[in-house]
């Protein structure tokens, strides 16, 4: 069964590489024992794939990137560095995996092959720093467009390195539930007698980071089932004090799912005047009705959904909303360890993604109050989709102004990924509206 899963991962990963194929349709795999292998192992070959490809680099083939033999060797570099594969188990199977797909004759090239990668393994890896330098120097990827997005984007080089070589979570950010956990201290008491080792966020006494939640998966899953916790970047509850929701005001959020940020403000303001969630996808909305349930949040018929594309609202709701949020859809290269197939989206996707940012921010303005302001954000680091579009909708519209400023060019905050904390790339504008 085995070999059969590691033949479907090398035609997924072949798949998500060429643009036809997305990670999240991996979901759809019914089989609990062949989803778990394939997705871990498809995941984690995507999000090591610049040093995979650094290695298939460093020792020169002839083996050509459309070919079925090139992803076959990504899956035998990720089990010799990741797994630590002995070299016997990889030769039986490879073996079988091309009988499988009756390519017998290459089999002694695969091994030869093989025999290199073994015999310069731990001089590969020493040069593992030098991996953003060979990849300038050798154009590595002259044909990757996010990839020279982001170089172009970033300028300091460990940043890079940060983004494009993502190393293992060291920290699970956890939202704790304020409707339900009332004293937080006797809730860190807990944690601790719990044996789950944590830090804080200092300005977010209710935002902790697990450090050993791998070993603890049952009591945060109770916990989670509970609605004690939720799982959300430290960088994605950060909107929480940006929005800063009030009992009188009316919010919109444009992009609801999967509903985290405006569950947030309803566990932070539960008696909040009225939010309305817009979301085209039905069974989002009904995600997020069920998240409302599970974290316990009382309807005081202050909770509305849309089922439509938040373009395209009613003249009804023009000028209507205090607060709007737009969580809007993006390239997500700020969590690339999360989505790590999105070094593979083409110029094409990301058009449509900067022209969607930009008609979501154009009429939200129609639906602000005079006076509100909009909160636009992304998990991108792209200039692209972030300050270039703020100043390119205040240029079009004489009515609103940024007040979210690092400094003059920024027209928001911009937060870069770090791995040692696993804080996720965002950006935050926040735009009034004058008159």
């Amino acid at each position: 069964m085995k070999n059969n899963n590691r033949l479907k991962c090398i035609f997924i990963i072949k798949k998500i590489i060429n643009n036809k194929f997305t990670l999240t349709n991996i979901y759809k795999i019914k089989n609990k024992e062949n989803f778990i292998f394939i997705k871990n192992r498809c995941f984690n070959i995507i999000r090591n794939f610049v040093f995979i490809k650094y290695i298939i680099g460093f020792i020169k083939n002839n083996i050509k990137k459309n070919n079925i033999l090139y992803y076959l060797i990504c899956i035998i570099i990720y089990d010799m560095y990741y797994k630590n594969l002995k070299k016997y188990i990889l030769y039986s199977e490879i073996k079988k995996i091309l009988k499988i797909i009756k390519i017998n004759n290459v089999y002694k090239y695969i091994i030869k092959y093989l025999n290199i990668l073994f015999k310069y393994k731990d001089k590969m890896l020493m040069t593992n720093n030098n991996i953003l330098y060979y990849i300038k120097k050798n154009n590595f990827y002259k044909n990757n467009f996010i990839i020279n997005k982001i170089i172009k984007n970033i300028k300091n080089n460990n940043k890079i390195k940060n983004i494009l070589l993502p190393k293992k979570n060291k920290y699970l950010w956890i939202r704790i539930n304020k409707g339900i956990i009332k004293n937080i201290n006797k809730f860190y008491i807990f944690l601790e007698k719990k044996n789950i080792k944590f830090i804080k966020y200092k300005k977010f006494p209710y935002s902790i980071g697990i450090s050993n939640f791998y070993f603890n998966k049952k009591i945060l899953s109770y916990l989670y089932k509970n609605g004690i916790i939720s799982i959300q970047n430290i960088s994605s509850q950060k909107c929480i004090c940006i929005i800063d929701p009030k009992i009188n005001d009316t919010i919109l959020d444009m992009c609801s799912a999967p509903g985290n940020k405006s569950l947030h403000i309803l566990e932070t303001c539960p008696n909040i005047k009225k939010i309305v969630l817009v979301e085209k996808n039905r069974k989002k909305i009904n995600l997020i009705k069920k998240n409302i349930k599970r974290l316990k949040i009382k309807k005081n018929n202050n909770i509305f959904f849309i089922n439509k594309n938040s373009k395209n609202l009613d003249k009804k709701y023009y000028n209507t909303f205090d607060k709007i949020l737009i969580d809007a859809p993006c390239t997500s290269t700020g969590n690339m360890y999360k989505k790590p197939d999105s070094i593979f989206k083409n110029k094409k996707t990301f058009d449509f993604l900067i022209n969607e940012q930009y008609e979501l921010l154009k009429n939200s303005i129609k639906y602000l109050k005079k006076g509100g302001y909009i909160i636009y954000l992304t998990c991108s680091i792209l200039n692209e989709e972030n300050k270039n579009q703020i100043k390119k909708i205040i240029k079009n519209n004489k009515n609103i102004i940024s007040i979210l400023n690092e400094d003059k060019n920024t027209f928001g905050i911009k937060i870069i990924q770090d791995n040692n904390l696993n804080i996720e790339g965002f950006f935050y504008s926040k735009i009034i509206k004058l008159y």
